[in-house]
């Protein structure tokens, strides 16, 4: 499913209700941002963010790093959410594998 963001909207975002993935793509990084912000806020207690949220970054994190901190049950809030940035290091022919990797670990 793809949903168009706008700036100070972010209803959409879950109208379908709360998605297992979410790719926010584009040129755009303070939208991009927004939209990671406002999910964050609708779906994470602030009371349970260091247990429930997760920033990653490719540099330092691969694909079974990143399935596993996502596979981990939410411990206060009604969803876990793990953000990871630098995703389009990935477009490197040498880490197609492991953008691959992620991808079959996310269908499970």
């Amino acid at each position: 499913m793809e949903l168009e963001y706008k700036s100070g909207s972010p209803a959409p975002l879950w109208k379908e209700g709360v998605q297992r993935v979410y790719l926010f793509f584009g040129s755009e990084d303070r939208l991009k941002q927004e939209a990671v912000d406002a999910l964050i806020k609708a779906t994470v207690s602030p009371d349970f963010a260091d247990f429930d949220l997760e920033v990653l970054d490719v540099s330092n994190a691969g694909a079974e790093a990143i399935l596993a901190s996502a596979g981990q049950v939410p411990f206060g809030s009604d969803y876990r959410v793990v953000v990871v940035r630098g995703m389009e290091q990935w477009r490197e022919r040498g880490k197609s594998a492991e953008a691959e990797r992620l991808a079959e670990g996310v269908e499970r």
